[in-house]
Formats: structure tokens, C-alpha cells, sequence
């Protein structure tokens, strides 16, 4: 059911999002894993958008093309009393009109929708094969406000997070 005039069911336009992703497991088999992903984004409004806010723009007409890259590294350590530890390190930078649609993941500060540099420090505790804890640093310089939100024009900032984090994992 479509009712006139209601804001959750408003036609704001397009917005186009794609990606690549390379990935390789135990590279040249010395324990490490690396990834690349390549992400961007096109916004296509149509002038619909309510209080003077559109598709990554303030006036709803503008179209706007964003793009992240993410990578990482993550090495297993080959020590079996502890059950093969692992240590990673994640980098991802996304731009002023960078839009995730990861809105649904378990990064409580969902680093991956960031428009700026997003850096993780991790450590990987196996405790057996379907329970870990993962020990972390995450730094995030926000270059642009508004990352993971598709409404409105992003607006300089310099804010800074940083995350200490201690989780607990279970595999079923």
C-alpha cells in the first residue's frame, strides 16, 4: 500500500553500489592471509527528497559517486598450545560520498561505512574449533560526517574514535 505524501514510501531516486573483492587464504603457504576489496557507489535523485535533503546532496538533485577500499592481513601463528593464534591488521578509507550497505553487521561502529580511515589491530584466540576471543584496537579518523547515512550532504569533520575491544566468538 502507497500513501501520498509518506515519507517511508517516497521515491528518492537510485543509488547504485558495487564491488569487488580479491582474497587469498595461506599465501605462498606461510601461514598469512591478505584481501583487497574495492567498493563504490552512484547516486541518481530525482528531486523527490523531503526537507531540502536528497541522495548524498543537500538539494535531492545532485548526483554523487563515492569509493572505499578495504584490506588486511592476518597471520597465523604456528604455536599449537595455544592452538594457532592469529594477528590482523585491517585498513579501510572511504570518501566524502562513500555509502556502505552494511547497516546489518556486527561492527558496533561499522568501520566499513566510514568516509575517511578506519585501522584495526586484532588478536585471535582459539580456545577449540567453534570458540574464540578476539582482543582489538580499532582507530577511526572521520574525514566527512554522516558515514553509513544515505540522506543529506557530508560536511567536513575531524572527529576521531578509537575502540578497545575485547570479544567473544561461538561457531555452531
Amino acid at each position: 500500500m502507497r500513501l501520498q505524501g509518506s515519507l517511508l514510501n517516497m521515491d528518492l531516486g537510485d543509488l547504485n553500489v558495487w564491488g569487488a573483492h580479491l582474497q587469498a587464504r595461506d599465501f605462498l603457504s606461510s601461514g598469512t592471509d591478505l584481501f583487497f576489496s574495492y567498493g563504490g557507489n552512484h547516486s541518481n535523485p530525482n528531486g523527490n527528497a523531503p526537507y531540502e535533503d536528497g541522495l548524498l546532496s543537500s538539494n535531492g538533485l545532485e548526483a554523487r559517486t563515492g569509493s572505499s577500499i578495504y584490506t588486511g592481513a592476518r597471520y597465523t601463528i604456528p604455536f599449537e598450545p595455544l592452538n594457532r593464534p592469529k594477528i590482523g591488521f585491517e585498513f579501510n578509507h572511504g570518501s566524502r560520498y562513500w555509502f556502505s550497505m552494511t547497516m546489518g553487521g556486527t561492527d558496533l561502529f561499522n568501520k566499513l561505512a566510514t568516509r575517511g580511515d578506519a585501522y584495526d589491530l586484532y588478536y585471535i584466540q582459539p580456545m577449540n574449533q567453534y570458540l574464540f576471543f578476539r582482543a582489538g584496537l580499532m582507530h577511526i579518523s572521520y574525514d566527512y560526517t554522516g558515514s553509513g547515512i544515505y540522506m543529506g550532504e557530508p560536511d567536513a569533520t575531524n572527529a576521531i574514535l578509537d575502540n578497545y575491544y575485547l570479544l567473544m566468538d561461538v561457531r555452531f
